[in-house]
C-alpha cells in the first residue's frame, strides 16, 4: 500500500506463504522486513517477507513456539527481539523471544505471566519507555453465564519481567478478533481500537489511549515539523 498514492499494489512473489488467517506479524525495522508466526491451521511456521525483494523466507528454525491461531508479536527494537505471546483458542503459558539474526526462538520464563487462556492477546512495543504492551482478553464463567473483561499488562525484555498496569479504567470487553494495537511515539501513546458487542455490550466501535510512563513523546519526522 503506498500511501502517498492511496494504492494497493498485489506483488504476487513466488513461492509465496500460505493464505492463512489470524497470523502473528511485526515489522522489523533493523532489518526491514515482516516477520510472521503461525495463522489458523498453519503449520508454516516463522515466514519472513522482503518487501524490498519481494521475497518470502521460509526460516525453519528448530525448535518453534506451538502453531496457534491469534496471539500476537512486536518488534522490541532496542533488544532486537520479536516477542510473540498469546492464542485464541489454546493455552500457551510461554513468552517467546524470536532472533532473527540468529534465527533461533527461545522461551523466557518469566516469573509471572498475564492470563494466557485462550486469551486473544494483541501486542505493541513502545519504544519510548521500551516496553511491549499487551491487551489480554480473561474468560470467567461457562456457556449462558460466560463473561470476559481485558487487562492490560507491560513486558520489559531487559529485565524479563511482566508488569500488569492496573490503569485507572480497563477498555470496555470484547470478544475474539475484535481489537487492534499499535504506538505512536510522537504522542508517546498506545492507541487501541476496540469493537464491543453482546453480550458484552452494545455494540460500539472505541478508540482507546494509554501512555505508559511520562517520558517526553518521540520528536516527529522532519517532513513533519
Amino acid at each position: 500500500y503506498d500511501l502517498a498514492e492511496n494504492k494497493w499494489r498485489n506483488l504476487r512473489p513466488i513461492p509465496t506463504a500460505s493464505p492463512k488467517p489470524l497470523r502473528c506479524a511485526a515489522w522489523d525495522s533493523s532489518q526491514d522486513v515482516v516477520v510472521l508466526f503461525g495463522g489458523e491451521t498453519s503449520s508454516e511456521g516463522t515466514l519472513v517477507y522482503d518487501s524490498h525483494a519481494n521475497e518470502w523466507r521460509f526460516k525453519k528454525p528448530s525448535p518453534q513456539p506451538e502453531f496457534r491461531s491469534g496471539g500476537n508479536m512486536a518488534y522490541d527494537a532496542a533488544r532486537k527481539l520479536h516477542i510473540l505471546f498469546g492464542a485464541q483458542m489454546n493455552n500457551d503459558p510461554h513468552t517467546w523471544a524470536y532472533s532473527l539474526p540468529n534465527n533461533r526462538w527461545s522461551s523466557l520464563k518469566p516469573p509471572t505471566l498475564p492470563p494466557t487462556d485462550k486469551n486473544d492477546a494483541v501486542l505493541t512495543y513502545d519504544s519510548v519507555n521500551r516496553v511491549v504492551v499487551a491487551v489480554v482478553k480473561v474468560s470467567e464463567g461457562k456457556e449462558d453465564n460466560a463473561k470476559s473483561r481485558l487487562e492490560t499488562w507491560a513486558f520489559d525484555a531487559g529485565e524479563n519481567k511482566w508488569t500488569k498496569m492496573n490503569p485507572a479504567r480497563e477498555p470496555d470487553p470484547s470478544g475474539n478478533r475484535a481489537r487492534n494495537i499499535l504506538f505512536a511515539p510522537e504522542l508517546n501513546a498506545v492507541l487501541l481500537e476496540n469493537r464491543t458487542h453482546p453480550p458484552q455490550g452494545p455494540a460500539e466501535q472505541q478508540v482507546w489511549a494509554l501512555r505508559v510512563g511520562n517520558r517526553p513523546a518521540a520528536p516527529a519526522p522532519a517532513d513533519r515539523l
